[in-house]
């Protein structure tokens, strides 16, 4: 698995397009990255998949909601 992973999203707020890294080596996580863009707080939530697929999940929500 490569440790840090380029993702294609989209703002919670703006709906703007986001190019973001996301470094796989830290585990599963929550922490709070603004937007690019619109600079309102975005809280990500990494998951990583628990079988050796190399897979993983992020969600972006509006801090706060």
């Amino acid at each position: 698995m490569n440790p840090i992973e380029s993702l294609n999203a989209v703002c919670p707020w703006c709906d703007a397009p986001l190019e973001m890294e996301i470094d796989l080596t830290a585990g599963d996580r929550c922490y709070v990255e603004d937007c690019q863009i619109c600079c309102s707080p975005i809280l990500v939530n990494l998951t990583l998949s628990p079988t050796p697929d190399d897979d993983f999940r992020v969600t972006l929500t509006r801090e706060g909601d």
